[in-house]
């Protein structure tokens, strides 16, 4: 008996011992880390315990996740069962975040963040013609940052599709848009040329986007007299190699850039009465033939119009009952060689016999490029009665003065070639 309470004894003090000792021994060991628990922290998390504890947050804890490898798309984002509406959604409201957050960041930051929005391209473009509705409510949503109405313009014409044209066609018309962005939409409306629509199910041949539709659209764009200077250049530089049949909208435009316009609307003249000598239309030879009176005679947009109606060949001989005395005025009251060359050119270019008197007036000129234009003029209206002129100018031509060579000019052999040839062609009728 006495020996089995020892053992209890005993036994109670060595459980007294271990209570006692255990807190001072457990405080040695640190709970385990579970790694998956750090990696689930938020980017945002990340960042406020950096800052509680007075330290710099890294730019990479501010971001958004970073986008998917180019040509996938993240499982996490774009579920199974989704419609291409739904991921084109959910791509954009990243791309708004990084476009956010790309204004409060220097060069290099930003343009590794266009970088990162780039390689969304492809995985939208996977979505197909499907997501091109949800791409052109993008770009026309005025509550989206301007860069990502931007982007949803770039994706769209790399999905290559017919229906892409109609969102690109409806931005360009949108008068409530920014300049960039119509500019943006009609700069990707000529990357469409050449995309055709599926094959119907009658079986009819599949409709295609060419250089007419195109270049129609431009031109009805011009009829929006507020068309912003971003968009108005892109329309009107396109124009001008395509020409615009509507002549109204662009004498608008050509005279709202002033008399002696600079720079920009120089440029936008330029293109504006190019686009008019590239028209089919006679309407716009009687255009430019207007704009005599809108630009002062020996001005350079005077010069301009000139050379727009050298392309207009066909209009001006049709015209030559009104055109040739208009001309001729035209050619009298200009004070410089130049412009009394290039007027001397439309002058042969309406190949009226009635004008001989001009041309033969003009050989009398001091500068031999003027008097050699005005031979050539004789010789294209067939003017057989100038012979006995440009003979007895060819036999004096070894001492008058204004063939022979000077210090700061050499022998205007040129001009003479052109006497003789003028002389040579009259006589071969």
């Amino acid at each position: 008996m006495a020996s089995t309470a020892a053992r209890l004894a005993t036994l109670l003090l060595c459980a007294g011992f271990i209570a006692a000792e255990a807190p001072t021994e457990w405080h040695r060991y640190k709970r385990p880390k579970n790694p998956k628990r750090k990696a689930a922290a938020s980017p945002a998390a990340a960042a406020t315990a950096a800052q509680a504890g007075g330290l710099k947050p890294s730019p990479a804890s501010l971001t958004v996740p970073p986008a998917p490898k180019k040509g996938t798309l993240d499982e996490r984002d774009l579920p199974p069962g989704r419609t291409a509406c739904d991921n084109v959604n959910r791509i954009f409201l990243r791309i708004d975040r990084l476009v956010l957050e790309s204004d409060k960041r220097d060069v290099r930051t930003v343009s590794s963040l266009d970088k990162r929005i780039q390689e969304y391209r492809h995985p939208v473009a996977a979505q197909g013609k499907a997501a091109v509705p949800c791409l052109a409510a993008v770009a026309m949503d005025p509550d989206k940052p301007l860069k990502s109405r931007l982007w949803a313009l770039s994706f769209a014409a790399a999905i290559k599709d017919y229906s892409v044209f109609m969102p690109l066609k409806a931005v360009l018309n949108d008068a409530g848009a920014p300049g960039e962005l119509r500019s943006t939409a009609a700069s990707y409306m000529l990357l469409m040329k050449g995309v055709c629509q599926a094959a119907s199910e009658q079986g009819g041949p599949p409709q295609c986007i060419g250089q007419e539709e195109v270049r129609r659209e431009f031109c009805a764009s011009l009829e929006d007299k507020a068309l912003p200077p971003p968009a108005l250049r892109e329309v009107l530089a396109h124009a001008s190699v395509y020409g615009c049949d509507d002549a109204g909208p662009l004498e608008h435009w050509i005279k709202s850039f002033g008399v002696a316009p600079t720079e920009h609307d120089w440029q936008n003249a330029n293109f504006a009465i190019l686009a008019l000598a590239r028209a089919r239309s006679p309407v716009s030879t009687r255009v430019l033939l207007r704009l005599f009176k809108h630009y002062p005679v020996g001005s350079r947009g005077r010069k301009l119009v000139y050379k727009a109606l050298l392309l207009k060949d066909k209009d001006l001989s049709a015209m030559k009952e009104t055109v040739s005395p208009q001309l001729a005025w035209e050619l009298e009251a200009e004070p410089g060689p130049v412009g009394q060359t290039m007027v001397l050119q439309l002058l042969a270019m309406v190949n009226d016999p009635a004008s001989a008197g001009v041309f033969v007036k003009f050989l009398g000129k001091e500068d031999p490029g003027v008097v050699g234009e005005a031979a050539s003029g004789l010789a294209a209206i067939g003017a057989k009665q100038a012979i006995p002129e440009l003979e007895k100018l060819l036999a004096g031509v070894e001492k008058d003065s204004r063939f022979a060579g000077t210090k700061g000019r050499p022998r205007p052999r040129e001009a003479i070639d052109r006497i003789r040839d003028a002389l040579d062609a009259l006589w071969a009728r």
